[in-house]
This record gives structure tokens, sequence and C-alpha cells, in this order.
């Protein structure tokens, strides 16, 4: 049988979309930039971005640059280097005589890439940044992923809540919780939208809330969301979970709520990470004599010396 290997075939695929991607950017390439101009909202994200942009050495990358509004924006907002990637060659041409006309004495690069497979090594940047991206990609989660990977520090997200409340009707929204920690720094720098908010409990037993965010995505289409930062300590232990846990019940109908969990969470805290989810999921399972009313996840870590 005459025929390429299943790996061959799904590559094929792979690179057919994505020339597929190319054809499409390159004809919409001046209607897109045009856009640019005339969308506040964006010029709103752009200062959110600069404010949070790190002094100093910093190094970051903006995905899905277009045609270079952003990335000429930041270039001249901070003594940094500055990359874009895109997918568009056209787009990329646009940047760069839009990024040299303002900013030729600043470092800056362009990158023809896929989003999905960013050639950069992982931790190469200080802030990662997908302001208008999202709402244009099939997989926005391998999106994230990447964004993560090339991260040491700050994540932007322009359009989430925007895709959402745009393709949805108004009884679906969702909560979302997203975070990258840097090891060097020991900072942890997070976004909650409305999901239940992790918990760090410090080996004193004091607990802190992961709340710093916004709304749940979809419900408005301005919504406007914060980061928080937090510095990680020895011992520190972090859970992230859904509402699943905090909304399991027993026969009498009675939740087994937040104040259970955390309480919980701070009697098994110097277990094994994998014998603390253990426990926790028979522990809530068995609060429901075994039945499951929704999905349970949970994320744990804990900071070693």
């Amino acid at each position: 049988m005459i025929g390429a290997p299943p790996g061959d075939r799904q590559e094929a695929r792979d690179s057919s979309l994505r020339r597929d991607a190319v054809s499409f950017w390159n004809g919409e390439a001046s209607a897109y930039d045009a856009s640019r101009e005339r969308d506040w909202s964006f010029r709103d994200q752009l200062r959110a971005v600069i404010a949070a942009i790190p002094r100093g050495g910093a190094r970051l990358l903006e995905i899905g640059c277009g045609a270079g509004h952003a990335l000429s924006a930041f270039s001249h907002a901070m003594p940094a280097w500055t990359c874009g990637c895109d997918l568009s060659l056209d787009v990329l041409r646009a940047a760069r005589h839009r990024t040299r006309a303002r900013d030729d004495d600043r470092a800056w690069a362009l990158v023809q890439a896929d989003c999905v497979r960013l050639p950069f090594a992982d931790r190469s940047f200080d802030l990662v940044t997908a302001i208008t991206v999202l709402e244009f990609v099939d997989r926005p989660g391998d999106v994230l992923r990447e964004m993560a990977r090339t991260c040491r520090g700050r994540v932007f997200l322009g359009a989430l809540n925007r895709l959402l409340y745009e393709r949805s009707d108004e009884t679906r929204f969702a909560t979302f919780f997203y975070a990258v920690y840097d090891d060097h720094s020991r900072l942890l720098s997070y976004c909650n939208a409305g999901a239940p908010p992790p918990v760090v409990i410090h080996p004193d037993a004091t607990l802190v809330r992961l709340q710093r965010g916004g709304a749940l995505i979809g419900v408005s289409r301005d919504t406007h969301y914060t980061d928080g930062i937090l510095k990680l300590g020895l011992g520190d232990l972090v859970v992230s979970y859904t509402d699943g846990f905090i909304d399991q019940e027993n026969r009498s109908g009675e939740y087994f709520g937040e104040t259970k969990l955390i309480a919980f969470f701070k009697s098994n805290r110097d277990l094994p990470l994998d014998h603390l989810l253990e426990k926790l999921y028979d522990t809530v399972l068995g609060f429901g004599s075994g039945a499951i009313k929704d999905d349970m996840t949970a994320v744990a870590l804990r900071m070693l010396p």
C-alpha cells in the first residue's frame, strides 16, 4: 500500500492548515491593519500592557503582532528588546515598516511563526502578550501553553473575555484561572475570572486566597481584569480547585463547602502531594456517598528548599 505514515499524514494536514491560514492572513492584511486604527478598546489594552511592563532589561514577546501597532507602542514605551511574531508575511512587512519608521533606534525583531509552535526556548521572555490572536485560533489552549512555556514573568491576554461574549448566548459564561510561576524569583503571577479562589497555605497555617482578577468570562464585553502577584515562601502549599469540590452534597443536602475544604488542606498540608490529592478526592466522594455532582479537578504545588 502506498501512502504516508500516520505521523507524516498529520504533519501534511498541519502544513496544509498553516498554508491556508497564511493565505487568509495575507489576503486580509490591509483590512486587519486598518481595523486597529479604529479600535479604541485595543488602545486601552495597549495602555494596560505598557503599565505592566517590567522596567530595565525586559524582553517582551507579542504573539500575533499583526501590522505592528502594539509592537511599535511597546518598543517606543520601554528600553527593552521586543519581538513580534505572526503567521502572515504581509502583516509582518507592514509591522517592519511601521516599527522602523517610529523606532529605528530601538531593539526589536519580527519572526514568522505559528502561535501554537513558537520557535523560542523556555522562559525566554519577561512578558508575553496575546492581545488579538485568541479569537482567530482553533486551539486557544495550545496558545496558552506556549505562552506559559516561553514566559518567565507575566502573561497578558487581551481577547478571551470578548471572544466568549461575542460567540455565545447570554446564558453561557465561564470561569477562568491562569497563573505563571517564576522559579527564579518565586513570584506567582495570576488572574482569576470568577473561579473559586485558589489558596496559599503558609507553614504557620495562615492563608491567602488568590482572588484578584475580575468577573466571569463572557458576562460583559468590556469587563476589565487585573492580575495579582504573590511571592511564595519555603513550605507554602498552593491548591487550585474547581467548584465541584465545594458544591458536593451529602444525602441531607448539605454542601461540602469552602470551610470544610480549607480545614482539609490545613490538616493534611504535610502529606506528599499525590497522597494529598488522593485523600481529597476520597474525602469529598465519601461525603457525597460516592455520587459526583460536578467535575472535580485540583492542582497542588509545594515550595521546596
